[in-house]
């Protein structure tokens, strides 16, 4: 019999010929989201028993089935251009070719786009630190709105996940300056420390964390009512911040005292400070919440720290001078920008090996996009002294640097729409899962432990009991076609609000299989 494959019925009468890897599945609970799985190493028909969780079915299909994004869906990067009059260059992901520059204010240093992809947000110095603004810009048609005024030297943005506040970090004047979205009203600045550098806000959007480089602290913010909460203290001047998926934790690198400060955010209580290396400038934080990396300018390391213990890990050597970090959205490759070498180092989380580092342009500074696919990563490099710029376009799959655009002008940061784009863009539902595991094939009578991630957006916690779908497949091959699916009856449990993780196990059976519920599950 030949190898089976994992499918979406009807099956097409040319899909046993077919072998190309295929990716992991994404499950919704109750529902069926399409998603993308391997063909099983196996000469006999394979069933996926998944123990030890809740509610996950999915529906698999085959690479082809979803026709080419048209080009109004097609994923676009927006470039600011730290130039005056300011300008943000789109770029079509889909064939990097760089579209007619937007104008916008003076100065533009960063942006950020709201989650359903139609307005992008450029954030603008001006020509002194009084002249801060934010322009809207259409994404649709790439036309810019009436810019709004915010306080001096903005240097940085956030939106909420539900897209309703953009928060904007003015620097000069030690504020933050919240603008409703619906409308591109400015509301009234909120006070926080001194020089505020960065901000992160919790996936639940509840409360933005602004770090103030020169008070040593993290102002809270509760998004509700965009009240100040009391400062938290942490290291000497913290410049980044990163908070865990699950929300429970912000990370803060202190960039003076060469440590990261965990913060508790359900007390807004500072835990024990993590020593990593000279000088931490960025970090970033897996998909899966497991790994904070932090990138030292000084001793030109990234530090893994295990968020479950915050405990250190033996420090990954990149090139000289990193300058920011920006991970894949499966959770698998770190890149990290270096700015004395002009390269990127990719770093395989599994193992925290780094491969063999990418060249770039020669830059003062780097940001990193990556695509929501994961399939590209974007590097702006602005000129070390005088000229253009460029931004890099790396394959993943590969780590190979394609040729650069050029038709930027000192590109400062860099915000890339959602996949899906602007005209076909959803509301994440409010209880979702995905099933993530280490490996992407399997041999027959094998097994592995992997991971549930199930993200509760419902606000509250949900206790349920009964009899519930666990997992539902097709296998196929030439001559065995079945459809397997099997329910189990659970005890009373909780899905806490939120993300969680529950560990699971899943065989690959030998037996040939029924639509009963495994005997071995």
């Amino acid at each position: 019999m030949d190898p089976p494959k994992i499918t979406r019925p009807p099956v097409p009468a040319d899909l046993a010929e077919r072998s190309r890897p295929r990716r992991v599945t994404l499950a919704a609970l109750g529902g069926r989201w399409p998603g993308w799985v391997p063909p099983l190493a196996a000469a006999a028909a394979v069933a996926a028993v998944i123990a030890g969780t809740v509610g996950v079915s999915s529906a698999l299909h085959r690479p082809g089935v979803i026709p080419p994004a048209s080009p109004a869906r097609q994923a676009t990067a927006y470039v600011v251009n730290d130039t005056s009059p300011g300008t943000v260059t789109p770029i079509r992901t889909a064939t990097n070719t760089a579209l007619a520059p937007v104008k916008v204010q003076p100065h533009p240093d960063a942006i950020a786009i709201i989650p359903d992809g139609k307005t992008a947000y450029a954030v603008s110095t001006g020509k002194s630190n009084n002249s801060g603004t934010v322009t809207p810009i259409r994404t649709a048609t790439n036309t810019p709105l009436t810019p709004i005024k915010v306080g001096g030297d903005p240097v940085a943005i956030a939106i909420t996940p539900d897209g309703r506040t953009a928060y904007v970090v003015n620097l000069a004047s030690g504020t933050v300056t919240p603008i409703r979205t619906a409308t591109n009203t400015a509301l009234a600045p909120v006070k926080v420390g001194s020089s505020p550098s960065t901000i992160a806000i919790t996936p639940d959007g509840t409360t933005a964390y602004v770090a103030n480089n020169d008070s040593g602290t993290v102002t809270p913010i509760r998004t509700a009512t965009n009240t100040a909460l009391a400062p938290v203290k942490v290291g000497g001047h913290p410049n980044a911040i990163a908070i865990t998926p699950d929300g429970k934790t912000a990370y803060v690198a202190n960039n003076d005292s060469g440590t990261v400060t965990p913060i508790r955010t359900a007390t807004n209580t500072a835990l024990a400070p993590v020593k990593v290396g000279g000088h931490p400038n960025a970090i970033a934080i897996t998909p899966d919440g497991e790994t904070a990396y932090v990138a030292s300018l000084a001793s030109a390391t990234v530090t893994p720290i295990r968020t479950a213990t915050n405990t250190p890990l033996t420090p990954i050597k990149v090139g000289g001078a990193p300058w920011t970090i920006a991970i894949t959205p499966d959770g698998t490759t770190a890149y990290v920008a270096s700015l004395a070498s002009a390269t990127v180092t990719p770093i395989r989380t599994a193992t925290n090996m780094p491969l063999a580092p990418i060249k770039v342009g020669h830059s003062a500074r780097y940001t990193i996009a990556i695509t929501a696919d994961g399939k590209t990563a974007y590097v702006a490099s602005p000129p070390v002294n005088m000229g253009r710029g460029t931004v890099t376009t790396i394959r993943t799959a590969t780590n190979t640097a394609l040729t650069p655009i050029k038709a930027v002008d000192h590109p400062m940061a860099i915000a890339i729409t959602p996949r899906r784009g602007p005209s076909s863009w959803r509301r994440a539902p409010a209880l979702s899962a995905r099933l993530v595991l280490p490996s992407q094939t399997m041999a027959a009578g094998s097994s592995m432990t992997g991971q549930v991630l199930v993200d509760n957006h419902t606000g509250h916690a949900i206790h349920t009991f009964g009899c519930v779908s666990l997992f539902q497949v097709a296998l196929t091959s030439r001559s065995y076609q079945p459809t397997v699916a099997w329910a189990a009856c659970l005890q009373r449990f909780t899905i806490p609000p939120g993300l969680s993780r529950d560990r699971v196990t899943v065989w690959a059976s030998n037996s040939q299989c029924s639509p009963a519920r495994p005997r071995h599950a």
